[in-house]
């Protein structure tokens, strides 16, 4: 399961692997390349587990779809998707990404009861800007 401090499998999400995902991401969710090509890429590129691979790219589709997700990805990973959406994408995507990620906080803390105070003051930047 994820975790907060940056590893997920049992390997630590490198900056490289947070923005290999990213990448990869974008396109699955453009539909420009298939999943099963994107993980193999992102495996290849940044040696990221394909399971962590999965669960990013679910989260960066979740954020643009403004829907709660359940695998935690950590601030780092958080703020770059963020940052990247509020320069690739529209306002009102970074808007649903927000959302998205404020819904995995309280999604979190219903089922942990721990607070992912660190990702709260991430989203709040972005919704003060």
């Amino acid at each position: 399961m994820a975790s907060i401090g940056g590893e997920v499998m049992g390997k630590k999400i490198t900056q490289d692997m947070i923005e290999t995902s990213y990448e990869f991401a974008r396109k699955v969710y453009d539909r420009n390349i298939e999943l099963k090509k994107a993980l193999d890429e992102i495996e290849l590129k940044s040696g990221m587990e394909r399971g962590s691979a999965l669960a990013y790219l679910n989260v960066f589709c979740c954020m643009l779809d403004g829907k709660e997700y359940h695998r935690t990805i950590n601030e780092a990973a958080t703020d770059y998707f963020l940052s990247s959406i509020k320069r690739d994408y529209s306002y009102d995507h970074l808007k649903s990404a927000c959302s998205a990620a404020k819904k995995h906080v309280e999604y979190y803390f219903r089922i942990r009861g721990g607070r992912l105070k660190s990702i709260e003051k991430v989203i709040n930047k972005y919704l003060t800007v």
